[in-house]
């Protein structure tokens, strides 16, 4: 850290202006002072706000040359660009392993360091990312704000929906390297491909083994939860 840097006290990460490490500390004081007129949710930087803005007015006033996808943001629109170089500009000094983005990389040093700052109010668990707490809380809240636009069924992560949503679209872009058979959700091609690996699900009380998780449920009620 240079002379001119402030450093948060919390997770030590490093800024050349004052007015950036104050918005910074919101983040672990959760403090919003900024809100959305059209929908009330609260924003810990100006900056956040203007962008979230503009899902509500839909401006997206930048366009990938190579395949037209728009973004709100240029700094989204910059890393989007990279998955068509495939370049992977950002590396940990520590151990070499290199990343799309810089948020990715952040994250990734913190394993280093063993930082996880954010923490559990209920349970106590901490978490190196925001976002991987805000996921964990809706375990103890039941909150489920990702909704299915065809069957309105919800979920805590927006990454179940997104897998959800291609039962609906007929989508099969998960493909088995042996046989070339193809499914619509990554957890069914992994109970797939232990077929060809040969690798089966144990049961803890009789350890018989099963191919799909599946039949071992099927088993365990049968046999074993009466």
């Amino acid at each position: 850290m240079t002379p001119k840097e402030k450093q948060c006290t919390i997770c030590m990460k490093c800024f050349s202006r004052t007015s950036s490490l104050t918005i910074h500390k919101r983040i672990h004081s959760g403090i919003k002072p900024y809100e959305c007129k059209y929908c009330k949710k609260r924003f810990n930087s100006k900056s956040n706000l203007t962008v979230h803005l503009k899902v509500h007015e839909k401006v997206k006033p930048f366009s990938c040359s190579e395949c037209g996808q728009t973004f709100t943001r240029k700094f989204s629109l910059n890393e989007h660009e990279t998955r068509h170089t495939k370049v992977k500009k950002f590396q940990c000094t520590f151990c070499g392993v290199s990343f799309f983005r810089k948020s990715h990389l952040n994250s990734h040093i913190k394993t280093h360091y063993n930082l996880k700052p954010y923490i559990c109010e209920h349970c106590g668990t901490n978490f190196t990312q925001k976002s991987s707490l805000k996921d964990h809380l809706r375990t103890h809240t039941g909150e489920k704000p990702y909704a299915c636009e065809i069957c309105l069924k919800s979920f805590t992560k927006n990454s179940i929906l997104k897998d959800h949503i291609k039962i609906h679209s007929n989508e099969r872009k998960y493909e088995c390297r042996h046989c070339l058979k193809s499914f619509k959700q990554s957890s069914s091609l992994n109970q797939h491909v232990k077929i060809h690996t040969g690798e089966k699900s144990d049961c803890e009380f009789c350890n018989k083994s099963f191919h799909y998780i599946k039949s071992l449920k099927m088993h365990l009620q049968k046999e074993h939860l009466k």
